[in-house]
């Protein structure tokens, strides 16, 4: 073996016997792994006689309350330092020198009201610092210059109304995560964010933005000397995030805001998650959120919207994720949503929805989930899912929904978990396809259970044979109550479109007072009149004699259902009378117009006149010829 080899082994050796002979101070716990636990200790001061080689050293959960200078200076190596949850309240300038390969930093939920200037100067390595939870008023500027590569720094739940100054973040040109959750912010001055290119993430939770407290403002002047300049700041400023162009998620989630506006997203053009839950928002004008294209999710849950404009979601063609429940919509706009053709989950619960606009979640080919729980929404539209094929969960528990139409999931391609509960369903013939739809296409269905009839209250839905469905006679679709005719037409037809279990039977009763129907008679009066295998009823030729009113009654073991059509006749006017009228309305216009040329000719003649006569006189001089008016007027006497 070499020399060098052999002094290797001898280090090696060396080292790995210092540190097994390193003590290890009371109340702390030191494992092989150069970490050294002291939490919970009771300790009232840095403990003394730390090894040397220590990494990792936890002091949390004890009652220090000073920082001394020079307090870490024998364990150089420290890469994680955590003094959380203690009495902490002064750091002396100087207190972690030495700590040039300190990674980590935790002094959050302590009792500290600020920082030595140039205090965090050793800590060039510095990527994470943790100051929550405490009592300092003022964040001044420039307090984090000297850590170029901090990406992570936590600064809320402070304890006292916290004001941040100009630049207080400058020289962070790393800094990745921001948290300034509950600090009892109430203003942010202009150039807050100055400088932080690089930043993802920014939590402004919890706060009130507003005009600081008569208290707050003092506290800041006592501070520094002098009022400060920001001190009355209102709220936000326009453009307070327009530096922020790397960022993609703002939480300002429970801060009272009462407004947005385009303004106060400009410049971020890179986000993609915005939280605005829990706030005062009543309202959302158009065009708002056009400055951040590229938002994937946005939560408004929680706020008092009433007024939602419809194009207040323009530009946010790739925004999947979109949570308004708890608020007070009431109705929804057709084109609502019509430009989110990129939404996966959109939740409406709790909002007041007493309808939904037809068109409101057609052609998304997205769509997979759409929570429609505890509203009063009524019916739902046959064609409410065209175009959307992927939904896989629709939450409709809580409403008023007593049916829904057959075709309502006819584009949907399953499998579906449905919920109804809670509504008062009515289990006829009109849900009898909700269970075979579902065992066809795959899903399930909660435990709903019908509300009538009687025969059938409280049976879950899910477990009624097919042939229990029954129900009275009933229109199928909204039609026409009025028809208009013209005499001579052919093969005139009224449609009847009801439907019932057991199947009902259609009868006409005709203006004459006639009845008619496909069991009974086929031809009537003549050949006139024609009842169809689809029950519809043809007129063969519109005369006179067929305008009236018309009844369709359908009739089955359970009930009837009646409804009144009218066939009005009207006369159109024939083909050389409609010529007449064009030729008498031409002829009329023609007249007017020679009669107001022949007006006016003789007038343009007196104006004419009377404007020569207003004219002077042109004289001839000599010297120059003939002068106009103005030159005669401003023409002078030679001596």
């Amino acid at each position: 073996m070499d020399c060098p080899s052999r002094s290797l082994i001898i280090g090696c050796i060396f080292f790995s016997f210092v540190v097994s002979v390193s003590p290890c101070p009371p109340r702390c716990r030191c494992d092989p792994n150069q970490k050294v636990s002291c939490t919970g200790s009771n300790l009232t001061t840095i403990p003394s006689g730390l090894p040397n080689t220590t990494l990792v050293l936890h002091l949390d959960r004890n009652g220090i309350e000073i920082i001394r200078q020079n307090a870490f200076s024998n364990i150089q190596y420290l890469e994680e330092l955590s003094i959380a949850q203690n009495r902490l309240y002064e750091i002396e300038s100087g207190a972690f020198t030495g700590m040039s390969n300190l990674d980590k930093l935790f002094l959050n939920d302590n009792l500290i009201t600020g920082f030595p200037s140039g205090i965090f100067a050793p800590l060039i390595k510095l990527t994470e610092l943790n100051l929550g939870g405490n009592r300092f008023p003022v964040i001044p500027g420039n307090l984090f210059g000297s850590m170029p590569l901090l990406g992570r720094l936590f600064l809320g739940s402070n304890e006292v109304d916290l004001f941040i100054e100009s630049q207080a973040f400058g020289g962070l040109v790393n800094l990745a995560e921001l948290s300034l959750r509950s600090s009892r912010i109430k203003s942010l001055s202009p150039g807050t964010f100055q400088g932080l290119n690089n930043l993802l993430i920014l939590d402004l939770s919890m706060n009130i933005f507003g005009t600081p407290t008569r208290d707050g403002a003092k506290a800041i002047s006592s501070l520094k000397g002098t009022q400060h300049p920001n001190a009355g700041l209102n709220e936000l400023g326009e453009g307070i995030f327009a530096d922020l162009k790397s960022l993609t998620d703002l939480n300002m989630s429970s801060c009272t805001l009462p407004t947005i506006n385009k303004e106060l997203f400009r410049g971020l053009t890179s986000l993609q998650h915005l939280y605005l839950s829990g706030n005062k928002l009543d309202g959302i004008v158009e065009n708002t959120f056009c400055e951040s294209p590229k938002l994937v999710l946005l939560e408004l849950d929680g706020n008092p919207l009433e007024n939602i404009e419809v194009g207040s979601f323009n530009c946010l063609n790739q925004l999947g994720y979109l949570n308004l429940n708890h608020t007070r919509i009431g109705r929804t706009k057709g084109t609502l949503f019509r430009e989110l053709h990129q939404l996966v989950v959109v939740s409406l619960s709790h909002s007041g929805l007493e309808k939904i606009a037809d068109d409101s979640f057609q052609n998304k080919s997205r769509l997979t989930r759409i929570d429609l729980s505890d509203n009063d929404i009524e019916w739902l539209n046959a064609s409410m899912f065209y175009g959307t094929p992927q939904i896989g969960t629709l939450r409709l528990q809580n409403n008023q929904i007593r049916r829904l139409p057959e075709n309502l999931f006819a584009d949907v391609a399953g499998p579906l978990n449905l919920s109804l509960k809670g509504n008062p369903l009515v289990c006829d013939c009109q849900l009898d396809w909700i269970s075979g739809w579902l065992l066809k296409n795959g899903g399930n269905l909660d435990k709903c259970l019908c509300d009538q009839p009687s025969a059938l209250h409280g049976l879950h839905l899910d477990s009624i044979p097919y042939d229990r469905f029954h129900c009275k006679p009933y229109i199928v679709t909204d039609i026409p109550q009025i028809y208009n005719a013209t005499p001579g037409d052919k093969r005139f037809e009224l449609v009847c479109p009801v439907g019932g279990k057991p199947p009902p039977t259609i009868t006409w009763t005709i203006p004459s007072g006639e009845k008619i129907s496909k069991n009974t008679v086929h031809e009537y009066e003549n050949g006139l009149y024609r009842v169809r295998e689809n029950d519809s009823l043809v007129i063969r030729e519109i005369t006179s004699a067929v305008q009236g009113w018309f009844t369709c009654e359908a009739t089955n073991i359970l009930g009837h259902k009646s409804v009144d059509l009218e066939v009005k006749v009207v006369h159109v006017p024939s083909n050389w009378m409609v010529a007449f009228l064009v030729v008498m309305i031409v002829l009329f216009i023609g007249c007017a117009v020679c009669l107001v040329v022949t007006f006016l000719k003789p007038c343009r003649r007196r104006r004419r006149r009377r404007e020569l006569i207003r004219t002077p006189a042109r004289r001839v001089d000599p010297r120059y010829g003939p002068l106009s008016p103005i030159a005669e007027g401003n023409e002078t006497d030679e001596l």
